[in-house]
């Protein structure tokens, strides 16, 4: 029987890789920046084991814009390589809202279920 949080992981999963056979995901720290400076990226993930010195470049620029963007930290870098077909990287960028809306509303859901558990 799968935890509940491997349901939401499987979701997420699924989600962003829907996002990229849409063709509504950007990957890669330079990608996102520059979509973030279009004011194209609604959700940004970045991997548990990426660079913290380019998590903050990323973090960075869509503060300097001041977007209303989600940040998400989750999973590892060969994971999200792995599943979505992309070569290794630890940022995506999700350029379409109903996606992004949709990861982020499971994101939360999981961290609520860890706070009750604990």
């Amino acid at each position: 029987m799968k935890t509940y949080e491997a349901v939401i992981d499987a979701k997420i999963m699924t989600l962003m890789q829907f996002a990229r056979k849409a063709g509504k995901m950007v990957n890669g720290r330079d990608a996102c920046i520059r979509a973030i400076k279009r004011r194209k990226v609604y959700l940004v993930m970045l991997a548990t084991d990426y660079s913290e010195k380019r998590a903050k470049q990323v973090i960075g620029s869509i503060h300097s814009h001041n977007l209303p963007v989600h940040v998400i930290k989750r999973y590892k870098m060969k994971e999200l390589s792995n599943a979505l077909g992309f070569p290794v990287s630890g940022v995506y960028g999700i350029v379409e809202k109903g996606f992004s809306d949709r990861i982020f509303e499971y994101d939360q859901a999981s961290k609520q279920v860890e706070e009750n558990c604990q």
